[in-house]
């Protein structure tokens, strides 16, 4: 019986002592911190005007936003911090003591206010702005490996959207902005310094492939009618306006850019390898009653066989390299770059090298006379025998058991019996034997003056244009795959286009006291001449 007792005032004492360290615990564990009530109103430092959508994040991470009195309210613990943002306005962070209700000012972000993009004819500041546009930088495209400008914008800018027609390098690649919406085909009008170009491909290559990446500043998307109105119809499916490298007042700057990387393709078709093809064969001569195959009698002893994507994919190297020279001073800035760029395509009988050179001067000859002059050369060649010979398809196709080479050197081909009724022609061979391969040069450049007439009225006058010439030649020898024979054939296609344009416009801009005018008056004529010619 005492024992008993003894046992049980234990009991009685562990169970004191656990509930004593729980209550402890309860009182020194910071999550379990009583919360507040924090609200107020969020307003702008200048006018105090509350502003709405105002972003309210705790530092526990719950979020609110104002709205439409900038009212705003949000359950938070003691000791915790709540930022406050607004898009145009520098963020504040509070920290929160008691649950009050207070009043925020956020003060304007003079630099994101004033920063400075390209619409139409001239510039703005992006505060004055009422068009939809959205900016990409330099930084934005160095962080991708693109080798074409369109490339560049995949991912970057909301509401533009990037389609790949091709997989080879320097392949056609569509563009579309807020969807398919257009007159002439679905590409954007792309406007390099002041030149406008067609984004069009025929599906296979790309016509702005030959555009160096690493020339470009920034890009602004405009994808409004207000953006883009002065445009026309050209205009239909957005305007992308793209600013290159210029050169700035100051010691001659040389520098190098480059890097060098290998391509692989991330995964592959699962397919049938020699023994799983010869069981195959077997039951389905068997189900059949004829088309038996004696090589195939005991599959065990057959090896992997020919894994046709592995012979035609590889793992491909790239490598870019950009040489640029700029400077100037108080009368005048240059900057020139050339450019090399060589990709292997991930699949054999591919690959595109573009060698490609730009100039930018601008000159201050009088106080009220200054000229420039933008222009780009560049000079491309795309080799593509895949997506021509639909080369991957036939390697999905092509049965194992064929070899890659013969003994004696020769290309494998099927054996007559093969009872499919197909003949599938070898992909390494159709891929390697046949020429098929895209040449281009292209040239855009323009010429500007401006005359600063009187104050904050100036007379600009421009005039430009470019050519571009592209050939494309195919050939298939005659090659005899045993029972059958490939007859050869060939083809030419040459084509050659030419615009110019001449513009004058008259630029108003002044600041008179709260109030900032900027008229323009201009006029625009251009000409097109395309020729095309198949062989």
């Amino acid at each position: 019986m005492k024992l008993r007792k003894l046992k049980s005032k234990s009991r009685r004492n562990l169970l004191k002592s656990t509930f004593a360290i729980l209550m402890l615990g309860t009182v020194c564990i910071p999550g379990f911190a009583q919360e507040v009530k924090f609200s107020g109103v969020v307003r702008g430092a200048d006018d105090d005007s509350p502003l709405i959508g105002a972003t309210v994040k705790a530092s526990s991470g719950a979020v609110v936003v104002t709205d439409a009195d900038g009212a705003f309210s949000i359950n938070v613990k003691k000791d915790h911090t709540v930022t406050f943002s607004y898009i145009g306005y520098l963020p504040q962070t509070v920290k929160v003591d008691n649950g009050t209700k207070v009043d925020i000012f956020l003060k304007e972000d003079a630099e994101a206010l004033d920063e400075v993009v390209v619409v139409g004819y001239g510039t703005m500041k992006r505060s004055d702005l009422t068009g939809s546009v959205v900016s990409v930088s330099a930084d934005d495209i160095k962080k991708t490996v693109a080798t074409s400008l369109d490339q560049a914008l995949q991912g970057k800018a909301a509401g533009v959207q990037v389609t790949q027609n091709s997989g080879a390098p320097g392949g056609g690649i569509s563009v579309s902005i807020r969807g398919t919406n257009s007159l002439n085909g679905n590409e954007p009008l792309y406007v390099i310094d002041g030149v406008p170009l067609s984004g069009q491909s025929d599906g296979n290559t790309n016509a702005l492939s030959s555009i160096n990446t690493a020339d470009i500043v920034s890009m602004e998307v405009l994808k409004d009618a207000s953006a883009t109105a002065i445009y026309g119809s050209r205009a239909s499916n957005g305007v992308i306006m793209i600013t290159t490298k210029r050169g700035e007042a100051g010691k001659t700057r040389l520098s190098y850019e480059g890097y060098y990387g290998i391509q692989q393709i991330p995964e592959r078709l699962n397919v049938l390898n020699l023994r799983e093809f010869a069981i195959y064969r077997n039951h389905r001569a068997e189900v059949m009653g004829f088309g038996a195959t004696k090589e195939f009698g005991d599959p065990s002893i057959l090896g992997p066989g020919t894994d046709w994507q592995n012979e035609i994919f590889r793992t491909a190297a790239m490598h870019n390299h950009q040489v640029s020279v700029s400077g100037g001073n108080d009368w005048g800035r240059y900057a020139l770059g050339l450019g090399y760029l060589n990709q292997d395509g991930i699949a054999i009988g591919s690959d595109f090298q573009r060698l490609s050179g730009r100039i930018n001067l601008d000159t201050n000859i009088t106080k009220w006379l200054s000229i420039g002059v933008s222009a780009s050369l560049s000079r491309t060649k795309q080799t593509n025998t895949i997506d021509n010979g639909n080369i991957i398809r036939t390697a999905l196709d092509q049965h194992p058991n064929v070899p890659v080479r013969n003994p004696d050197g020769s290309y494998g081909f099927q054996a007559k019996d093969d009872n499919f009724g197909t003949f599938y022609a070898n992909p390494v061979a159709d891929a390697i034997l046949r020429e098929d391969y895209d040449r281009g040069t292209n040239f855009f450049g323009n010429i500007w003056a401006d005359f600063n007439i009187l104050n904050g009225l100036t007379l600009r006058l421009e005039y430009g244009g470019g050519f571009n010439y592209n050939n494309h030649y195919y050939y298939r020898p005659t090659y005899d795959y045993g029972f059958f024979t490939q007859d050869s054939e060939s083809s030419r296609s040459a084509s050659n286009g030419k615009n110019y344009f001449f513009k004058t416009f008259l630029t108003y801009d002044k600041q008179i006291r709260k109030h900032h005018f900027n008229l323009m008056l201009g006029h625009e004529s251009n000409e097109n001449e395309y020729e095309y010619l198949s062989v």
